[in-house]
């Protein structure tokens, strides 16, 4: 058997690429409907889920802080009363964000 009649034979079994016609313009693409976040009411229910999840995170951890600060010092809870600001504050800023990026 000849090899170069069987790669040949391939060639003549591809067909074609279609030829493109370049001078033609191109049909617009449909335009999609541009969706507010704000449609559906789960985006709310969203919305009070992440605020309640980083405030207690943010209160919760600050707290957890300083009790370990408290252990490792050997004061008697003078860091978690101290810390319990600081998360309020933590908390208080990531709720804000989150609120200034959700709303318009």
């Amino acid at each position: 058997m000849n090899t170069s009649q069987s790669s040949s034979d391939n060639r003549e079994d591809k067909p074609e690429p279609p030829q493109v016609d370049f001078s033609k313009p191109v049909p617009p693409r449909p335009q999609k409907r541009v969706r507010n976040r704000n449609d559906s009411p789960w985006s709310a229910v969203a919305m009070i889920t992440q605020l309640g999840l980083v405030v207690s995170f943010c209160i919760v951890g600050s707290v957890m802080a300083g009790a370990y600060i408290d252990r490792l010092v050997g004061s008697n809870g003078v860091f978690i009363l101290g810390m319990i600001p600081v998360g309020l504050g933590a908390a208080a800023v990531a709720a804000w964000q989150i609120i200034k990026q959700e709303l318009p």
